[in-house]
């Protein structure tokens, strides 16, 4: 009897988050049609898995060099500060890194046209 007699919490409302429709029962919106957007980030989440594989097959030296720039973002002066070497050989990896990646993603998504 206690908690019948506690007053209630109000509930926010979500009516402006509810579909609306027309006298003829039909939603005044378009309902978005998300099929394709689970397919496109079904195949983004493959790319992004087959990425990941190659980076790991890079060398270390290079490997390391593009995760630090291209994943956490870190500038090249700091990724040359935190490895001991010169701006430029970062420069020069990261380059050399981003072309062997590319290299090994055409042999596994086909060769360009």
């Amino acid at each position: 009897m206690k908690l019948r007699s506690r007053p209630k919490a109000e509930e926010e409302s979500i009516d402006a988050l509810l579909p609306t429709f027309i006298a003829d029962g039909h939603q005044t919106r378009d309902t978005v049609d998300w099929s394709e957007t689970a397919d496109a980030a079904l195949e983004r989440e493959e790319t992004a898995e087959a990425v990941r594989s190659k980076i790991d097959e890079l060398p270390e030296s290079y490997r390391t060099i593009l995760v630090m720039h291209d994943l956490e973002e870190m500038s090249n002066a700091d990724i040359a500060e935190a490895l001991g070497i010169s701006t430029n050989l970062v420069k020069v990896r990261l380059h050399r890194a981003r072309q062997a990646l590319r290299t090994l993603l055409e042999h596994q998504f086909g060769e360009p046209q």
